[in-house]
């Protein structure tokens, strides 16, 4: 389990989605196009009072290595996935994406400008492989080998959307004004929120199901067929 506290500024927004990786089947629904910052925030101009430039985005990356587990059967993790063949190992992960600002403000002119964004991404995640295979055996290394793909990508990815996040977000000013310039600033927060779990989607999910190709299952069959197909597995295609 990964906690982490950030002390609560003017306005915080939070997300939370999950991830499930299959060894034997993929069910996310992957974005395949990125997302354009669509975020708009009133442009400052000449003779206002606050000077606002861009603002600097702060990004961090709050993760572990996901911890194995060999407890769950192949028949508990294909009824948990759904699957209509037998999975025989899952990484699974739970994000938490939070996004919060460093603002001036002025009340007397009713004006407020985002001087810094602090979006942090922490994952919770975890490998499961069935208890038919035993630690030292090839379908465990080879579940086990497939699974830790799944995390590096997820890491990866998360890193290259954080990229794109830098990238959108200081791109202009972030300014309100007028005399809902409070509740303006945090309505576009929490639509910031939602923007960067769209983008973390966008890079991370199309990654995950290229990687399970019928390749890849083809290959991670044929390399322990005697012990996978003891349950029936075999390949993509199922029984």
């Amino acid at each position: 389990m990964i906690e982490r506290f950030i002390p609560t500024p003017a306005w915080t927004s939070a997300s939370v989605f999950t991830l499930v990786f299959l060894a034997a089947s993929f069910s996310a629904q992957a974005q395949s196009a990125r997302p354009t910052n669509a975020l708009r925030a009133v442009q400052p101009m000449e003779g206002q009072a606050l000077v606002c430039p861009p603002p600097k985005i702060e990004v961090e990356l709050i993760v572990q290595p996901a911890p194995v587990h060999n407890r769950a059967s192949v028949k508990t993790m294909t009824q948990y996935s759904k699957s209509s063949h037998p999975t025989v190992g899952l990484y699974r992960s739970n994000q938490r994406i939070y996004l919060n600002t460093r603002s001036m403000q002025s009340r007397d002119t009713q004006e407020l400008c985002v001087q810094t964004v602090y979006a942090t991404y922490a994952i919770n995640h975890m490998i499961d492989v069935g208890n038919e295979y035993l630690p030292g055996t090839c379908a465990f290394q080879e579940t086990l080998v497939h699974e830790r793909t799944h995390e590096r990508i997820h890491i990866q990815k998360a890193q290259e959307a954080q990229q794109h996040i830098v990238r959108e977000l200081g791109r202009t000013p972030i300014y309100f004004s007028g005399v809902n310039y409070e509740s303006d600033a945090k309505a576009w927060l929490n639509k910031a929120t939602e923007w960067t779990k769209q983008v973390y989607s966008s890079y991370i999910l199309p990654a995950q199901e290229a990687f399970d190709s019928p390749a890849e299952y083809e290959r991670f069959s044929k390399a322990c067929a005697h012990e996978l197909r003891y349950h029936g597995y075999n390949g993509a295609g199922g029984r």
